[in-house]
């Protein structure tokens, strides 16, 4: 007889300011999402194919096709990840990353994230 395992359920708890509850709402009402669960995982999902683009050379980009010119999304994150070529680095409980290849930053004290300014494309 084979028993099934049952799902675990992980309970996650943020401490945020007002205004990043704010910003997480707003965003709610903008695309609709009805849980911060569901934005969370909506969220999680995008980081995650952004590191595979970041994994495999490519850029992450926003193209503006009536400008032919693109922004790209830079955050420290996915620059530790293109540098580790793919490989799987670990963070240790002071934040600094770990692994083959790692840089050995602290990503807690980066800025999360910048859109560069439109860059044209080559023709």
């Amino acid at each position: 007889m084979k028993i099934a395992a049952t799902p675990r359920t992980v309970r996650l708890q943020f401490d945020l300011p007002p205004e990043k509850v704010d910003e997480i709402d707003a965003l709610m009402n903008t695309t609709g999402i009805a849980t911060r669960k569901l934005l969370v995982e909506y969220a999680l999902a995008n980081f995650k194919w952004s590191i595979a683009q970041a994994c495999d050379g490519r850029a992450v980009v926003a193209y503006d096709a009536n400008n032919n010119s693109y922004r790209e999304l830079s955050m420290p994150p996915l620059d530790v990840a293109k540098g580790n070529g793919g490989i799987r680095v670990s963070v240790d409980s002071n934040g600094t990353t770990k692994g083959p290849n790692s840089p050995g930053r602290d990503t807690r004290k980066t800025r999360p994230s910048t859109i560069e300014g439109d860059i044209p494309v080559p023709a």
